[in-house]
């Protein structure tokens, strides 16, 4: 199931880490909050670009946390700063993601675990496609990667590699990593990494372009080393139709996202596929011949995005599918595959529900400044009663709260005249709904 927003906090030491971005912007974040000093009051702020929706996010955050968090330095980095650089000169301190990189390659490349017991390393950065609908190879770095005497060097701190729950290999294109010292490619670091540490498991890989001459050799090698790996592997394939991925520039065709997925299907590797759905120029029938494809091919798990315009882009003045159609067709999709997903998180999601019901110890929150004030105590057990009120303002509310306050248990109160399917929202969120 796809959410629209991505949000993710931690802290090292003294400093807060908040990032809506990538695994990348995470790495980068972190990497960064490690050259500040231990006990300086700052926050960290890894913004994203990639979306519009991600922009609006950026600006939210940012406005509630420097409410509350008035004797801070902030510290703003991502895509978001090379894109939108003006709008943040006022929060704080602003470094684009090229001064970014020379802060971290002036310092010892560093490997952070996040609170939740898991792993980030970048190995690669940049993009050299130009997908028509894309602006992150504009905002990235240029093309390189980590050479592999560096990402030694960061695991062999890790004294245990064998209890870590989650560690990523991550990249804008991490198929299109190349060690320029050593002469070799991403499955053969992916070979060195697992014989030079023989305790390493729970691998995982950013999304794999379809396009790299490459991923037939790294389905063969994960299905060798399956007991390495933490499964689906994800798959950036956009759409099932030929006409749109040819409109997106993608390098590719449908039969061969069908010979990956059946090479995948015969090495027993279960692949989580990327799809955009309301492209401009997505007629009905497009989109019913990638519904059809994932039918045909029994897909069961995607993130499903809805296309968002993106100045700077060849598609951005074209005309756009209506807006009503692209998030029917985004919950079309996720309709479709929450019939098999449901079967194995409902039993969680009901004992949630119920966990929810019997605790009375709620706060509610009704407007920005009842947020504000709430966050300025991140310690307290509790619950949040939440009003829903504008659907984008709301949902990154939703997803900042459950994030920030991590085990939080939420109640969203949704007046009876909006139209929303209330298992969706709930099994989305992970909340209780109330119609008010």
């Amino acid at each position: 199931m796809s959410v629209p927003y991505d949000y993710n906090y931690t802290t090292l030491n003294n400093i807060q880490i908040h990032v809506t971005g990538c695994g990348l912007a995470e790495y980068d974040a972190k990497c960064f909050a490690s050259t500040l000093p231990t006990d300086e009051k700052a926050i960290v702020f890894g913004t994203c670009s990639f979306l519009k929706e991600r922009e609006i996010e950026n600006m939210i955050i940012l406005k509630l946390l420097s409410s509350v968090y008035t004797d801070y330095t902030f510290y703003l980095l991502g895509c978001d700063i090379n894109n939108n650089r003006n709008r943040y000169l006022k929060y704080g301190k602003v470094f684009s993601n090229q001064e970014v990189k020379a802060i971290i390659n002036n310092n010892k490349l560093k490997v952070i675990t996040s609170l939740n017991n898991k792993v980030r390393i970048k190995i690669q950065d940049g993009c050299k496609n130009n997908c028509s609908y894309c602006i992150i190879h504009k905002l990235r770095n240029d093309l390189f990667s980590v050479p592999y005497s560096k990402i030694y060097d960061s695991l062999l701190k890790l004294n245990t590699l064998d209890t870590i729950e989650e560690i990523e290999f991550s990249g804008v294109e991490v198929c299109y990593y190349y060690d320029k010292e050593n002469k070799f490619g991403l499955v053969q670091l992916l070979d060195k990494v697992i014989k030079d540490f023989p305790k390493i498991k729970n691998i995982t890989l950013t999304a794999l372009d379809p396009a790299a001459k490459n991923i037939f050799d790294i389905l063969e090698f994960v299905s060798l080393h399956r007991d390495k790996f933490l499964l689906p592997l994800n798959l950036a394939v956009q759409s099932g139709c030929q006409k749109t991925l040819n409109n997106m520039n993608r390098h590719y065709s449908v039969e061969r996202i069908i010979a990956i997925t059946n090479a995948a299907n015969q090495y027993k590797i279960p692949l989580k596929w990327d799809i955009i759905v309301g492209f401009p120029g997505e007629s009905e029938e497009d989109f019913n011949e990638t519904k059809k494809l994932m039918q045909d091919l029994m897909i069961n798990t995607a993130n499903v995005f809805i296309y968002s315009p993106r100045k700077g882009t060849e598609t951005y003045l074209k005309k756009q599918v209506p807006n009503l159609t692209k998030h029917q067709r985004q919950k079309e999709l996720l309709s479709m595959l929450d019939k098999v997903e449901n079967i194995s998180s409902g039993n969680e999601t009901k004992k949630l529900i119920q966990d929810l019901m019997i605790n009375n110890n709620i706060i509610y929150l009704r407007k920005f400044s009842d947020i504000v004030n709430f966050v300025k105590y991140p310690n307290l057990d509790t619950m949040i009663c939440f009003d829903y009120t504008q659907d984008n303002y709301s949902e990154i509310i939703i997803n900042f709260l459950k994030e920030y306050f991590k085990d939080i248990k939420l109640i969203v109160n949704i007046p009876k005249e909006k139209n929303i399917d209330k298992k969706d929202f709930e099994n989305k969120f992970i909340c209780k709904v109330r119609f008010v």
